[in-house]
């Protein structure tokens, strides 16, 4: 918000409370978005910014994959946070783990880093894939 040219007397400059968990946040905390309605030319989400990463996962894992939000939360808490193939923690700009499943079937496998996930689809996408990987590494090339 810091890169809008906002008038001073606007409403996004304020302190306000998060419509979602109620807490009085500073106008940083808040994303905002042009909108040629609005005063000043752009409008503050009334929702913080923490709330909405909150509810862009929780819409992306309900659609994806079938499950909450808080049942991703007990996956996480069940694998101490950490891959279920390489048992790292998550490394990635996200800082979690990614759902696994089936494409085939769409049911959920376990959570793994995102490397482990991108892996295991070129596994999954060309079986002779991991024989392949194996003599390659044992060859001198």
């Amino acid at each position: 918000m810091t890169d809008i040219n906002l008038p001073e007397d606007h409403k996004s400059k304020k302190a306000r409370s998060c419509r979602v968990c109620g807490k009085l946040k500073q106008p940083e905390e808040f994303s905002c978005y042009k909108s040629p309605k609005s005063y000043g030319g752009y409008q503050a989400l009334k929702s913080c910014k923490s709330c909405e990463k909150d509810r862009k996962l929780r819409n992306h894992l309900e659609k994806s994959y079938g499950i909450t939000l808080e049942e991703f939360e007990v996956m996480v808490q069940e694998q101490n946070n950490k891959c279920y193939l390489c048992g790292e923690g998550p490394s990635d700009v996200y800082g979690r783990l990614v759902v696994d499943h089936d494409h085939k079937t769409g049911k959920v496998r376990k959570l793994l880093c995102r490397m482990c996930n991108i892996h295991l689809s070129k596994v999954e996408a060309c079986p002779d894939y991991l024989r392949r990987v194996t003599e390659y590494l044992k060859s001198d090339i």
